[in-house]
């Protein structure tokens, strides 16, 4: 498996938007998205990843308390997974653990389990984090085809639970008054890896 680096650095910024907007759905509703700085990439050059988590605001109806997000965890995996064609290559079969299908290869692997742990997305906020990665120098660019593809992609993973308070006056800090709901959410963008070698004539 080739080697890549990555690095995390920029803190989560926090924006709040007015949490009086009308128009909004009532039903609380997370949004995690991913940029990159590029779409096509070449072997060796850096990629820079924004990750935006939004919570969402919420209705101001009377009574109604909107949620904050705890992000119990966020993670982000970039790969390079080569596919072969079982009926035309010889292929072992995976090991469970793996998660892989059969023909499956993953020969490029930059994954941080966990690069931010219990923060709190109040109503109406957005945090974003900024991931930086280098690609190995000699990688196989993108390519699909009808036997054998290499493609790439990133993705980032949120665990977190919406923490709700019954009663949105309640000063009190008894845990019968919060209410926990589990969440996951994916973000998945594919990127190119183009051919960084010069044509030559045969």
């Amino acid at each position: 498996m080739l080697p890549s680096r990555l690095s995390f650095f920029g803190g989560g910024g926090s924006n709040r938007g007015d949490s009086s907007v009308e128009g909004r759905k009532s039903d609380v509703t997370s949004f995690l998205k991913l940029q990159t700085d590029k779409d096509v990439y070449r072997s060796g050059d850096s990629i820079l990843v924004t990750i935006e988590i939004c919570n969402p605001l919420t209705t101001g109806s009377p009574g109604v308390t909107a949620p904050s997000l705890l992000i119990e965890r966020l993670g982000i995996e970039i790969k390079g997974i080569e596919k072969l064609d079982t009926q035309w290559f010889a292929t072992q079969k995976p090991l469970p653990e793996t998660k892989q299908k059969r023909g499956e290869h993953v020969f490029l692997d930059c994954s941080a389990p966990s690069i931010v742990s219990n923060q709190i997305v109040s109503s109406g906020a957005t945090k974003n984090y900024v991931i930086r990665s280098v690609l190995p120098s000699i990688i196989p660019p993108s390519y699909k085809g009808a036997t054998i593809r290499y493609l790439y992609y990133i993705k980032a993973t949120v665990s977190g639970r919406w923490l709700v308070l019954q009663n949105g006056h309640s000063t009190s800090n008894s845990i019968k008054d919060l209410i926990e709901v589990e969440i996951k959410i994916d973000s998945c963008k594919f990127i190119s890896i183009c051919y960084t070698g010069e044509a030559t004539d045969l």
